[in-house]
């Protein structure tokens, strides 16, 4: 999910919310209400967060958006990141990768800042049409999972169908 790059820890923390609870028995901070949190690049945007001190753990959950340094943009009904953001896991994935290209998929995990797990995947650089954005794009890709290995620029698709303009042309 995202950029997964090496980060510096002690890199400033940009933090705002209309709503902010701490828990001190639990280590437990909740924002809720246009929260943003920004630290070396990455910008994470939701309805509501909770950070967990003992597990460094952020879950974040309503118009989630995480803005990598690359470009790429993920959104997400839920994500929980963990190990600064080298860790993470997500729900109803949406991604806007750099080159303008768009990736979907039910599920994403990603291990070690490297490694990225996509299930129930589809992936197109088409562009939607301007006058019925429901038609499908001229050519995409469909897969039960999608791997992408960062460090090798690697991308595999399992189980995956090519459709053009919403056909099945090639399993």
């Amino acid at each position: 999910i995202g950029g997964g790059t090496q980060q510096d820890r002690n890199a400033p923390v940009v933090f705002r919310a209309d709503e902010i609870e701490y828990d001190d028995q639990l280590a437990l901070t909740i924002a809720r209400g246009h929260v943003e949190i920004s630290q070396n690049g990455q910008v994470l945007l939701a309805d509501t967060v909770s950070y967990n001190q003992r597990t460094d753990t952020i879950t974040a959950s309503g118009n989630v958006s995480l803005s990598q340094p690359t470009g790429e943009i993920v959104f997400a009904d839920f994500i929980e990141l963990r190990d600064s953001m080298n860790e993470a896991f997500a729900k109803n994935v949406r991604m806007l990768l750099n080159d303008r290209s768009r990736l979907a998929a039910n599920t994403a995990r990603r291990t070690n800042g490297n490694r990225t797990e996509l299930k129930r995947g589809v992936y197109s650089p088409c562009d939607l049409c301007r006058e019925d954005p429901s038609a499908p794009p001229m050519w995409q890709l469909k897969a039960r999972e999608i791997d992408h290995d960062k460090e090798q620029q690697l991308v595999e698709f399992r189980d995956s169908v090519m459709e053009i303009d919403g056909w099945p042309v090639f399993y």
